[in-house]
């Protein structure tokens, strides 16, 4: 089964990722309620929610963005602050489309979903997207980017 997610949202951008852990509140499509929430995933400093938090199907999404900072620097972010905290890489940080990235971590029995690229129209800024669900039966996939 594969579900799409498209990001949304207006091109409001606050500033760059690195630094302290923030709040995060992400939500989109699955089959499976996803234990907990986005309160214990880190975020890049001065992420900036962006559109409408979305919870159907069990998967809770939500866009957020960051200025002068680049879709590669937004994953390293993720990559350190999601290991420091026990998450797991079940797909490795990789290229997907023209410009985006995406990456999935799973632990608890949730999985976390990240794409980051372009902020639409907005030069050097950068949009990504948090997925959060039930972690996937081997051999399933859920495609998420935008």
């Amino acid at each position: 089964m594969t579900f799409g997610v498209i990001g949304c949202g207006d091109d409001s951008n606050v500033t760059t990722p690195y630094g302290a852990a923030g709040d995060a509140r992400p939500t989109p499509d699955a089959t499976v309620s996803p234990t907990g929430t986005f309160d214990d995933i880190p975020l890049p400093s001065g992420a900036t929610e962006i559109g409408t938090r979305t919870e159907e199907d069990g998967a809770i999404t939500q866009s957020f963005a960051v200025t002068s900072t680049s879709p590669d620097l937004v994953m390293d972010f993720f990559v350190g602050a999601l290991a420091d905290q026990g998450w797991v890489p079940v797909e490795p940080v990789g290229s997907r489309g023209a410009n985006s990235l995406f990456g999935a971590w799973d632990r608890d029995g949730r999985r976390l979903e990240i794409s980051a690229g372009p902020a639409p129209a907005i030069a050097d800024d950068t949009q990504f997207n948090l997925v959060l669900l039930a972690s996937l039966e081997p051999g399933s996939e859920l495609n998420t980017v935008p």
